[in-house]
């Protein structure tokens, strides 16, 4: 291994062996509602079929004897947790896009029924490595900002997670500050997953500029265009001004994108101030103050080389990304793979220390390699 230090994984996939696990925490009415002979319901919202490589979106050998792929964790035990040295995990659902079903009360009901499932059968001393994510129903924003505050206050609850947009709204909308309030009063940060809603046939909003994506290349290569979005509405409707100690934790979208948006939006800014009384200081700072990326997927240039100098062009990236694995999916990252396209100077913070300022944790004193600065992986 390059990094022989402790890693914080931000993005591991887990789910359900089956649907009759998160069923039996709905109340007895909607289990009814889902188990009708002669319609019974699915916990998923319609979705665009676009085959993955092989037919199957992750791994071969992440698949236990019985169960999906992150349903087991003996399992994710010993092909994550223990030999790739991971001090911390969020568990966020594979990939969560339940909320998004079209019935508006049952999507609350399910969402809760799923956070309560996690909680009891990941969340209570099963292995104190792992975290959880809070699954937010956006369909009924004060509803999710309830159960923010009723569960969100759990130690091993990591974030607040937005999934399917119900609302139909760019992130950074009035109607979804509720959500924000909560999670920023009770200093839990928020993450927005991408790819959940992208493959959705039944969203509200449209995902990619021309509308739903007809082919898995399209998919995977414009999952970044919502988020963009989402951070511009973020900064004009003044979400960070609303709440100065919200925390915001995005996944899954790539980061090379990152410095010619913020790049575009700081050259905006004049334009900016006079469409919206919230922009008070330079876009790319809030985002510096506010904002962390995920580093799977890394992009893949001609050189990785290209990659790092395109990251230190904008400067202070060392800061703002968190390294994830994506485990259990196909294209899962190899701590390895990252460190090899980063300088070893930004490791620490990468793997480590970053995550702890994200998630608001102490630092409980794990040894760690320094790399000097300067030097870089070859």
């Amino acid at each position: 291994m390059l990094y022989v230090g402790p890693r914080i994984d931000s993005d591991v996939h887990h789910t359900w062996r089956r649907d009759d696990d998160v069923v039996e925490y709905l109340p007895k009415r909607w289990q009814e509602y889902v188990r009708a002979p002669e319609k019974p319901r699915s916990l998923y919202p319609p979705y665009i079929f676009n085959p993955a490589p092989n037919g199957i979106t992750n791994r071969l050998d992440a698949f236990p004897e019985k169960g999906p792929a992150g349903s087991d964790l003996e399992l994710m035990q010993a092909q994550l947790l223990d030999p790739l040295n991971i001090s911390h995990a969020i568990v966020s659902f594979d990939v969560g896009p339940n909320p998004g079903v079209s019935n508006v009360e049952f999507a609350t009901e399910l969402t809760r029924a799923i956070n309560r499932w996690s909680i009891d059968h990941w969340l209570s001393g099963q292995d104190e490595r792992i975290y959880g994510s809070l699954l937010l129903n956006t369909q009924l924003p004060e509803e999710a900002a309830r159960d923010i505050r009723e569960l969100g206050r759990n130690p091993r609850i990591g974030e607040a997670l937005f999934v399917a947009n119900g609302a139909g709204k760019p992130l950074g909308h009035p109607v979804y500050h509720p959500i924000y309030e909560a999670a920023a009063e009770i200093g839990l940060p928020v993450a927005i997953h991408i790819g959940g809603d992208t493959f959705l046939t039944g969203a509200v909003t449209q995902t990619a500029a021309g509308g739903l994506p007809t082919t898995r290349f399209e998919r995977h290569s414009l999952q970044m265009q919502p988020v963009q979005h989402y951070l511009a509405s973020l900064l004009v409707h003044g979400v960070f001004e609303k709440f100065p100690d919200l925390r915001l934790i995005v996944k899954e979208t790539g980061v090379a994108w990152l410095p010619w948006f913020l790049w575009e939006l700081d050259a905006a800014e004049p334009i900016l101030r006079r469409e919206s009384s919230w922009i008070r200081r330079r876009p790319s700072d809030y985002f510096r103050k506010h904002m962390r990326l995920t580093t799977q997927p890394l992009e893949e240039p001609a050189r990785f080389q290209q990659l790092v100098e395109l990251l230190e062009a904008l400067g202070g990236m060392e800061e703002l990304l968190c390294f994830s694995t994506d485990y259990p999916h196909h294209d899962t990252d190899d701590p390895d793979h990252v460190a090899r396209r980063l300088p070893a100077a930004w490791w620490d913070r990468v793997f480590y220390t970053n995550a702890l300022a994200a998630y608001g944790w102490p630092d409980t004193g794990h040894a760690r390699i320094r790399p000097q600065a300067g030097e870089h992986a070859r």
